[in-house]
């Protein structure tokens, strides 16, 4: 009788330890519930927990399961931003700052340079728009606009001199009145001197007379392009390592050689003040 007492209460007492343990883990599933509400679940992450907890209860092999990116159970309840993990498991944190480190430097560089960029655009319009317009008030005053025109284009600005007021019926020197007037120019046109300055010399289709110094229209409108280059280099209107000169001869007509007046309007000398190409 005594023994059978005494392995009874051996059985009471054995199975004591199961009411703390239900407390325990009703209050830990509590905490865990809490947690969950509070945090950001990651949907993708909950469902492949999901899956792997249908496999481990379908399974009867091993508890553990891994996927070919790592464990399948990774920080399914996220309480901020996950860090990508690098080798081995551990988060590549450094990595990634670096990463958004530079790319916010990339960023800021190219906001800058296009900020530049517009503002040197904007400059330049502004420029280009006084010159032209001063240009065109100083030949009026100076007396030599003729049919000589001043209008902006795509690549700049185009300044069409009128060879007859600037030079005598087959020459192509500058006379001391056409040069005191061309300087009142000078002071505008050094406000672009940076830019790539194009002097054309043209023609119309009226054949040279056969002289020793200009064989055909073509060394004519070289050498009035050339003389135009020369006086405004030496006036420092231009620099020197800026200008190029071209000739056309009667390759290149506004108006009908027919008439007189379109033949007028031909022999010119063009100014082209160049955009800037890249403004970066």
């Amino acid at each position: 009788m005594k023994r059978r007492k005494k392995k009874r209460e051996e059985e009471e007492v054995g199975e004591g330890w199961l009411l703390p343990y239900s407390d325990m883990m009703t209050l830990l599933l509590s905490l865990f519930i809490v947690l969950f509400s509070i945090a950001k679940v990651d949907s993708h992450k909950l469902q492949q927990v999901s899956s792997v907890f249908s496999q481990i209860l379908s399974s009867t092999g091993s508890t553990t399961i891994a996927t070919s990116q790592g464990t399948a159970i990774d920080n399914v309840i996220d309480l901020g931003d996950t860090p990508k993990k690098g080798k081995g498991g551990a988060p590549n944190v450094k990595g990634e700052a670096n990463v958004k480190s530079q790319a916010n430097v990339n960023t800021i560089s190219q906001a800058e340079k296009a900020e530049a960029r517009l503002q040197a655009e904007m400059q330049q319009k502004q420029t280009f728009n006084q010159v032209t317009q001063e240009v065109k008030d100083e030949l009026a005053q100076a007396g030599i606009q003729g049919n000589s025109t001043v209008k902006q284009e795509k690549d700049g600005i185009h300044i069409n001199l009128d060879s007859s007021i600037l030079f005598d019926s087959g020459s192509a020197e500058l006379s001391d009145q056409v040069q005191a007037a061309l300087k009142k120019l000078v002071p505008t046109l050094q406000k672009v001197n940076t830019y790539p300055v194009i002097i054309a010399g043209h023609t119309d289709n009226v054949p040279m007379a056969h002289t020793w110094r200009y064989a055909s229209n073509w060394e004519l409108s070289s050498a009035r392009a050339i003389s135009v280059m020369h006086f405004f280099v030496n006036n420092g209107a231009f620099n020197e390592d800026g200008v190029s000169v071209e000739a056309f001869a009667d390759t290149k007509p506004v108006a009908s050689n027919d008439t007189a007046a379109g033949r007028a309007k031909n022999r010119r000398v063009e100014i082209v003040i160049q955009k800037a190409k890249d403004q970066s």
